[in-house]
């Protein structure tokens, strides 16, 4: 990605109202570019599901997680580009809405860490996700988890 591409998205992030539709147009604007498969912002806040997360087994701090608030890509099949039907892509609602804090997952390494990771020709024996056939079938060559950042200003 360049800044170029950054460029692009900036306007429709400065015209949307509330941190929602402004988190959205930023995972849209990201997936629209060529090389992006799946743009997801998580944030992290309390631990609200605790009692029925499927990853509450391997979450080391039950008080805290990472939320997933905006989520938008390009599904691919064997034929190229498909219609988003079967995953959810834009749902913030499914299997991964909830994950714990540093665990061998990069993004919850990311969230837990507050350090970005990028991590290049991804392989299926590297723990860094948690569907490698889901990386397989959508053709991802590479990850990178960037914790948002916010300064006030004085």
């Amino acid at each position: 990605m360049n800044i170029d591409s950054l460029e692009r998205i900036i306007p429709a992030v400065v015209q949307s109202r509330g941190l929602d539709a402004v988190l959205q147009t930023m995972v849209r604007g990201l997936a629209e570019l060529s090389d992006v498969a799946l743009a997801r912002i998580w944030l992290v806040a309390p631990g609200d599901i605790c009692a029925s997360c499927r990853l509450r087994s391997v979450c080391p701090d039950q008080t805290r997680c990472l939320h997933l608030v905006a989520s938008a890509g390009n599904p691919v099949s064997e034929d190229g580009p498909v219609e988003d039907t079967t995953e959810g892509w834009t749902r913030i609602d499914g299997a991964f809405r909830r994950l714990p804090l540093n665990t061998t997952l990069k993004v919850n390494h990311v969230g837990g860490t507050g350090h970005p990771v990028l991590l290049q020709q991804s392989s299926e024996k590297e723990l860094w996700v948690a569907r490698p056939d889901w990386v397989r079938t959508q053709r991802i060559q590479s990850f990178a988890g960037q914790p948002p950042s916010y300064r006030r200003k004085s």
